[in-house]
Order: C-alpha cells, then sequence, then structure tokens
C-alpha cells in the first residue's frame, strides 16, 4: 500500500487555507495546516513533510505581522544542522505571496533567494495549486 504524501501549509489567510485542504484532501493527500509561526516550527522538528507550501509574508516567531515571518521560518528549514530537520532537503518548498515585489519579478527572487521549488503569485486557482502539488509530489516519489 502506497503512503499518503503529507504537506504542510503555512498560510495567514484561514479561508485560502481551508480551500487548499479540502482540495488536496480529496486527493489523497494528508494535510496540516497552520498560521502560528512557532507551531509551523514545532510541526517540522516533529514531523516530516513531501511537501510545504508557505506564506512569504506572515506573522514572525514574536506575533507581529512584519512580512517577514514566512522568510524567518524558511531560513529555519534551510539549517542543515538541525538534525530533525534532515529530511527538509528532499522535500520540495512551494512559496505563496501576493505581494507587489513577488509580481515584479514573478516569484524568481524568492526561489532563487531560498533555493526552494517554485513562487506562486496570488491570486491563483486552486486546480493549478493541486497542479503543481503533484508535479512536485510525483518529482521527488
Amino acid at each position: 500500500m502506497k503512503k499518503k504524501s503529507s504537506i504542510l501549509i503555512y498560510e495567514d489567510d484561514i479561508d485560502l487555507t481551508l480551500q487548499w485542504r479540502k482540495a488536496l484532501e480529496e486527493k489523497g493527500f494528508y494535510v496540516d495546516i497552520t498560521s502560528d509561526f512557532k507551531e509551523a516550527m514545532n510541526l517540522c522538528l516533529f514531523c516530516e513533510y513531501d511537501l510545504i507550501i508557505c506564506d512569504i509574508f506572515i506573522k514572525n516567531e514574536d506575533g507581529n505581522y512584519n512580512g517577514i515571518g514566512g522568510i524567518t521560518f524558511l531560513n529555519f528549514l534551510k539549517k542543515r544542522d538541525v538534525k530533525r530537520l534532515n529530511w527538509v532537503k528532499n522535500a520540495p518548498i512551494i512559496i505563496v505571496s501576493g505581494s507587489l515585489s513577488a509580481k515584479k519579478n514573478n516569484g524568481s527572487y524568492y526561489t532563487n533567494k531560498f533555493d526552494i521549488n517554485e513562487t506562486l503569485i496570488k491570486p491563483f486557482t486552486t486546480s493549478y495549486l493541486l497542479e503543481k502539488v503533484n508535479y512536485y509530489i510525483n518529482k521527488t516519489n
């Protein structure tokens, strides 16, 4: 029996997150969601995900919205010296953003700077997200 692929969604738009989770679960994925920085870090320390979807502009670790929570989270994930995060090097990461700076360069800045797989510019359809998730999950399996 094939293992269900697991996905973490770190996003502060709860309506969007619930829509994505429902669609992904209907396709057979196991999905954890959070909009809390500390919870996202803890989930990554104690669970292993096959793919991460991360909003780049989200509250940071002190709970303040200053637009760098997603960046701080990505920096945390990329720390190779944290033994519990060894799985991250194999997990695709998709950044989602509706920021003007992301729109200006079509997301390539974040993709290159953080060595992630792709940046999706909001708004996009749920079917487009599913297409990207399937692509990266199939690529790594």
